[in-house]
């Protein structure tokens, strides 16, 4: 399904469920997420595990586009 790394300065422990909300070009995006994996300091990094279609569109879409 994917995920992402966040940019946080003090990230939840690994396996803490998420609800993130955030804007692309196109739209807002909203998914539920875990987090795999944490670099203290600087991030974790989450893998998402709910994401409607329309949600997953708009990702992709931006992804095709920065990778150009």
């Amino acid at each position: 399904m994917g995920g992402l790394f966040i940019s946080v300065s003090d990230p939840p422990p690994v396996g803490t469920k998420l609800r993130l909300s955030f804007e692309v070009p196109g739209g807002n995006v909203q998914a539920e997420a875990i987090v795999r994996s944490i670099v203290p300091g600087e991030g974790m990094g989450v893998e998402f595990t709910k994401i409607d279609l329309k949600d997953r569109v708009l990702l992709q879409r931006l992804l095709k586009r920065l990778l150009r």
